[in-house]
Formats: C-alpha cells, structure tokens, sequence
C-alpha cells in the first residue's frame, strides 16, 4: 500500500502562474499541479496505475516529466501532455534491503523550470516469498521447480510430516538452477499404500523468521496393470497393421500398456457429401475429415481401476482452418463424463458453448490430471466435438466438410495416459463462516473465523506479522481459528496477509486485513477513480479500479453497459473493466453499475453519462450489397471505368463514393495527367465483387481524397480520427504519404521517414503492405489548426516504386484498394 508523504511548498516556474490564478488574457501560458507537489513517497510494493497517486495538471501549455538520469524501476505516465490532464509514477517493486530516490525536471513550452520533483522509495527488508505453497503430487520421484523472490541466503528446513516425523523424503536438490529466483526441491518416492503431507519452510540463514512455508500433498502408491498406455504416431505413415488398424478397424492398440483409441460418430450419423474419413497421414499422423459436434475420439484402457485413482492425459492435436474450434476433454467416472481441466464458456458461434479446448490450425497440447472417484473395470477418456464452427472464425457448416482433426506426433509428441496415485484425497467439501479476517491495528488484535472441512487440512501463511492457531485438523469436524497481529500497522494504510487452507486436494485462501495503527477498520467498498464518468458517444472499453475488504457484486442496470469478468481480491484494488456500446440516439443516456455487499448494506454506484451522437460522423461501408443499392449504390458513381477503358486526365472525372452508412461525406480518387503516361491503357477505376472501390495504375501525386462535412465550422483545436483500411496487389505502389488539411495548408498526419531508393530519396509515412492478401490498417489523429467547415484527408502515392521493389516506366495493371466489410470500412469522425 502506498505511504504518501506531502511537502506544500511554494512552486514557482518562470514565465508560467499557477491554474488557480486569474488568467489575463486567453494567450498568457500557465501550468500548475494541483496541491503544489513536489515530493511523492512509496513503501516497497510496486506501484501500477491501478493504484498510483495521481497528480493533476492544470495547464494551457505543452508540458514534460523529464528524469536527470536513466531509471529502469520508475517512469512517470503519461510523461508529456497538453493542457489539462494527469500523470502518475508506474514503480517497480523493491526488493532490496536499500531504499532509492529518482528526481524529474519539469519543462514547461520546452523551457526547464527550476524546481524538481523527487519520488523516493522505501525498501522491503529482508524476505523470502514462494510463487507457489501447495503441491499435489503422484507417488513417483519428483523435482519441483519454485520461482522464489528474496534477498536473503536461503535454506529449506522439513518442518514436519503428517506422521509427526521430519519431512525428510522432502530436500533441496544438489544441482539448482542458474536463475537468482528459481528453486529445485527434490520430492522422494513413496513407497506407502496410503497418501502423505509435509509442511517445509524456506528459511533465511541464521534468521528462522523470515520464511516461507510450503504444504506438499504424495499420493499413495498402487501400481495398476495397464498403466502407463502409451501411442506413438511419427513416421508410421507406411506401418502395417498401425494404418489399417485405423483406417479400417477404427481401433489402435497401445504401442506400451494397454488400451485402444477410436474414433465414434453421432448417432444418427449424415454424410451427405461423403467427406468423413479416417486417414494416417504423411508423418504418420492419425487424423479424421468431416467430424461434427457430437463426435469424439476415445481412448479406453481395459484395466481396474480403484477408486480415488490420479490420473494424467497428455498428447498434441491440431484442426485444420476448416475443422472444427472448440472440444472438451472429458473422463467417465462411474456414468457420469466429468471435465478434465477447466471448462470455459463462449458466445463466438451465436449461442453457450462450454469447452476445454479451443483448437486452432497450430499444434497445441491437450490433457490434464483429473481423479476417478468411482472404481471401475476400464478408463474411459474422450475429446468431444462441441460446437459447429470453424477454427479460422468462418462460421458454421451446412454439413460434414474436408476440415480435418488430428493427433499429431510432431517433434516426437505421444499419446500418454499414465497412473500419478491412488488412494488420494478427495476434494474436501468446506464450509466456512468468512474467507476473510478484519484486524484492528494494534499489536495483539485479534480475529477468528470458523470452517468444517470433509477431508483432513492443514493451514499455512505467507506472512510474519501474524500468528494463528490450530494449523491442523481432522475431517468433519467444526474449528474455529484465531488470528492474532503481532506487530502494530505502522503503515498508516491497510496492510494484508494471506492464510492457505490445504483440504485434501482443495485450496482455499483466506484474506487477512489489519487496518492503520489508531484507526478503525470498516466494512468498505469504493470505486477509486470516483463515481461519475462522462462517455462519448462511442463504443469504448473503460478501465476502473475498485478496492473493498469484503465481497461484492458488481451489475449495470442497462443493457448498453457490459460488466467484463475479472479475479476479485480483497483490499488489493482489482479490475473493474466494462464496454459501453456505441450511443446513435439523440439524446444523452444515462446507466449506473453498483458495486456492493447486500449482506452489510454496502454500495458505490457509478453514475454513467454517454453523449448523444457526434455532430460530425462520416461512415461508409463497402460490401458486395451496399454497391449496388439502389439509393445508396456506388458501383456507378465510382467504377465507371472497368479495366481497358482508362481514364488518364488529371482530376478525379466526377466519380465518387458518398457516405453511406452516416453522415456526409464523400471519397474520390484524384490523379495526375496521365495522358501521355498510359500508353498501354493500364489507368483504371472500378468496384470489385467484393464491393472495394479498385483503382489501377497509380502514379506519384495521385492521391485517394476523403472529405467530411455537415455544415458547421469547427474552431482550431478541434481534434478528427480517420480510420480504414487498404492493400495492393503484388505489383502495386509501396509508398504513401498521409496528408491531412489543416485549414491552410496539407499536413503531414504522422511522422514522415525517410529512404533512399537506387539513389531516390523517397519521403513517406506509410509503406502498404506488400503481401497482396494482407491489409494495412490506417488509423490517425490529428488538430486543426485554423476554424474549418470542410474537413479533408489524403492518401497520396509519393513513390514510383511498386512492390516488388522495381520502378516502372509507366502505369501498370497493379491495383491499389481502400478495403473493409462491417467494422472495417472507413470512419471519418470528430474526436473532441
């Protein structure tokens, strides 16, 4: 948590008054940060923007942060601006035992000002963190490799096991990693039918208390007939039997073990343009064509299976771009399929779809670990076909396609199913009273919170100024453990451990919060960038902050505010993310997302006001439908010139494209006089299939022209957006320059490059993409300088260079195209 020291000192820059002063005439410069600071002072933690203190600028002037040395742990954000606005410090976290200090000038209209602003950082001490602190293991030998922070010589100490013995199967490894904070501890093999659990501390050399601890869980050992089953796939592609097992027996056995994999259709199968089929390919892959939601491969292990058995599946897959996206992994337990892994959810396809895995046209690993609960005669795992959808994002199928899925033995990639443990716990069933313990500040405050667990637990801590008690106890019986601070928060701002509940193969965290020394700790929640927000009309994601020592909900109460998912966490502040959708009303709305605790009665609302539609909004949309409309259609107005009847004069001949999606606008091709240029009758302008406006044979100071307007004249200051897309052929021009009209004169919208080309030197801002398939998106900003009515933008052509890198004597058949379907088609706009 950040300490925030203040010094209110009297900041006085040269030829500049502070925002808080009458300003004389609209010309005299000022800049001035509010609460006049020039100190700023953190404790260890690192600092984000989520909660770094932000500092406000009040100013009518170009300001810079500027550091007197280079920083690698700090840098100020934003660190220039113009006018009005923020800045803050992203921090690195301290992990030395020394503090540190960065000073920053401040330039003011490129003018440095004589006073600094210094930010200091206190250090952390000494301290040992594991990455992780609970393991769940099988019976064999294991090296766990730990990311660990700290500053310290470090040990590992067996505190004890759950026989009340030292952990000694639990050491370091002999030979440890080249990386400061990387850790090998190696774990022995058990050799007990029942499993077993040991808590072992990393500890500092000399100084016992500062530790980490870590609560390793072994299966017990049972060795099962039949395991490991093993398939091995590369370079079988001309094996026999292994290619008629599958492409006719539809059943590989086991390369080691036992065991078979298929391939099963839904019932009722259709094929109706006969494209399943089962195929060893070159590599000698196993692979599928035409599969369909419904479908699965199966693997089966004919073997006894006892209850309470750890399990592990691994292999690598892949689906063609037309196969199919998304599969779950699932394992039969008694007559129930349970996932392996995590199951996610999506609305791509238009409706739910639950998965384990989404597939793409790549190699990608498939598996996990997963228990079976209920003994049984065979091991059933299948990977099952979810939804009817590409993986390359094309959409459903009307039926079975070439699309292919496959198991792939890439880089010697195999098909494993393999026993971790048997006998292991089960996943607890814990009931609790609170995941969270409130503190007050003082030393030897005290908190509780009570829980039943149905499997056997052990209770660790990440932190030192806390002690508790019990760390240990027996299934179904109810426990209440207390939590006692040991030292006084002196931080002056909330600080927080975290206990681990470890319950058979259950982890639970609890959250423990001690308030500030003297004060008194609340139930709270708050939004941290304040309770009001002012949104354009714009479709935009927002980025907030929120902070609370209890749980909450967070809803909108319209349907124009969409709540993104985020991992809550207690005090620490978390994400609060959400998209408002485009506003094309006339009227401002107005939208609230509450944040709260119904249990307590806790709440903060923020209060959303979205602008009505913006007075200056050009949009145009080019598709195979919209061309031909019959009011809005520019297959006409535009390509009135198909390939072979040219147009050469200078201009663009009358032929445009009209806004029409919104707005008024208009988009033309202007180009010089190529008269005597084409002699071979290569200068073109048409409209693809594709609805894209195509123009061929551009030349140096041809240039596509947009143009906006609605009438109104906007002052100086006024800030417009351009976006679109473009792309040529392989034999099109590279090099492009764009221009904006800023009232006087064409301006350069980005920054100008230079090249020099067989001794051209050739000056752009855009190099178009010279893979003939691929876009380039066009996406700018910029300031009028002068009051305009009729806003303009150029794509101008500054270089007779084509893609390929060869001048050209004279026009050629290359096409240049402003590209785009929904979403993707330009945007001509008013920011602010």
């Amino acid at each position: 948590m950040i300490k925030k020291i203040l010094k209110y000192t009297a900041v006085l820059f040269s030829a500049v008054t502070f925002a808080s002063c009458v300003q004389e005439t609209p010309a005299d410069p000022y800049f001035g940060i509010e609460g006049d600071h020039v100190n700023y002072s953190v404790d260890y933690e690192a600092v984000t923007k989520s909660n770094a203190q932000r500092f406000t600028v009040r100013s009518n002037s170009p300001w810079e942060i500027v550091p007197t040395e280079e920083y690698e742990w700090i840098k100020p954000f934003p660190a220039s601006g113009e006018g009005d606005g923020y800045f803050c410090f992203i921090i690195d976290a301290n992990n030395s035992t020394q503090g540190r200090e960065a000073v920053y000038t401040l330039l003011v209209n490129g003018e440095t000002q004589p006073t600094v602003f210094t930010v200091t950082q206190g250090p952390r001490g000494e301290f040992i963190k594991a990455s992780e602190h609970s393991f769940t293991l099988g019976f064999t030998p294991t090296t766990l490799e730990l990311k660990v922070e700290r500053n310290v010589e470090m040990e590992l100490y067996a505190l004890s096991d759950d026989s009340g013995a030292d952990a000694s199967w639990i050491t370091l490894a002999s030979d440890q990693p080249e990386a400061e904070d990387s850790l090998f501890v190696n774990v022995a093999e058990s050799d007990l039918l029942q499993p077993r659990t040991a808590v072992v501390a990393l500890r500092m050399k000399g100084d016992p208390s500062v530790a980490d601890t870590l609560t390793i869980f072994q299966a017990g050992t049972q060795e099962l007939y039949g395991f490991p089953a093993v398939w091995r796939f590369q370079g079988r592609n001309a094996e026999e039997p292994y290619k008629i097992n599958w492409e006719v027996k539809n059943s590989v056995p086991a390369d080691e073990g036992l065991g078979s994999f298929s391939y099963v259709l839904v019932e009722p199968f259709e094929d109706k343009n006969n494209k399943f089929t089962r195929v060893i390919g070159g590599t000698g892959d196993p692979y599928v064509t035409g599969a369909w939601p419904g479908d699965y491969w199966l693997y089966e292990v004919p073997a006894v299976v006892p209850a309470n058995t750890l399990f592990n599946i691994s292999y690598m897959a892949r689906v063609s771009g037309t196969g199919h996206k998304f599969w779950m992994l699932e394992y039969l337990d008694g007559e129930e399929w349970k996932p392996v892994g995590t199951v996610f959810t999506t609305e791509e396809t238009g409706e739910t779809v639950e998965y384990t895995n989404a597939m793409q046209n790549a190699n990608a690993p498939v598996g996990g670990s997963f228990k079976v609960k209920n003994a049984m005669t065979s091991l059933k795992v299948r990977y099952r076909c979810m939804a009817n959808w590409q993986s390359s994002g094309a959409g459903a199928l009307g039926a079975r396609n070439g699309g292919t899925s496959r198991m792939t033995g890439d880089d010697g990639a195999e098909l494993r199913i393999e026993v971790l443990g048997t006998n292991v716990g089960d996943v607890a069933n814990v009931a609790m009273s609170a995941q969270h313990v409130a503190l007050e500040g003082a030393a030897g405050s005290e908190g509780s919170f009570t829980f039943t667990s149905s499997e056997a637990w052990a209770l660790t801590s990440d932190a030192n100024w806390i002690e508790f008690s019990p760390a240990r106890g027996n299934p179904n019986e109810e426990t209440t453990v207390t939590v006692k601070a040991l030292t006084a928060n002196e931080t002056g701002a909330l600080r927080t451990a975290e206990l681990v509940l470890n319950a058979g193969m259950s982890t639970i965290k609890v959250a423990v919060i001690q308030g500030a020394a003297g004060s008194v700790l609340d139930p709270f929640v708050s939004i941290c960038e304040g309770n009001f927000l002012e949104a354009t009309y714009e479709e935009k994601t927002y980025n907030y902050g929120i902070q609370a020592n209890v749980p909450y909900t967070v809803t909108a109460d319209v349907d124009w505010i969409t709540i993104l998912p985020s991992t809550r966490a207690l005090v620490e502040v978390t994400p609060l993310d959400f998209i408002l959708s485009r506003n094309n009303d006339a009227d401002e709305r107005t939208g609230h997302i509450t944040i709260a605790n119904e249990e307590l009665g806790l709440e903060a609302v923020l209060t959303v006001t979205q602008g009505t539609f913006s007075p200056l909004y050009c949009e145009w949309l080019f598709n195979a439908d919209t061309m031909n409309d019959p009011n809005t259609g520019y297959a006409v107005t535009f390509g009135g010139l198909e390939p072979g009847s040219h147009y050469t004069e200078a201009g663009d001949g009358g032929f445009y494209i009209n806004s029409n999606v919104a707005g008024n606008g208009k988009i033309t091709y202007v180009q010089v006089d190529k008269t005597t240029l084409d002699t071979e009758g290569k200068v073109s302008r048409y409209v693809g299939s594709t609805g894209h406006p195509i123009i061929t044979g551009a030349w140096p100071g041809d240039y596509w022209l947009f143009e906006a307007t609605d009438g109104m004249e906007y002052p100086a200051g006024t800030k417009l957006n351009i976006s679109f897309i473009t792309r040529i052929s392989g034999t099109g021009q590279k090099y492009w320059m764009l221009e904006y009209w800023d009232g006087e004169t064409w301006q350069p919208a980005e920054g100008v490059e230079e090249t020099v080309v067989n001794g051209e030197t050739i000056s752009y801002n855009l190099i178009v993409s010279t893979n003939s398939k691929a876009n380039s998106e066009v996406d700018v900003t910029w300031t009028l300088a002068k009051p305009c009515t009729e806003m303009q933008f150029r794509y101008r052509c500054v270089a007779n260079w084509n893609a390929k890198d060869v001048a050209l004597d004279a026009p050629n058949g290359g096409t240049n195209r402003i590209a785009g379907a929904v979403g993707t088609s330009p945007v001509f706009k008013v920011v602010r």
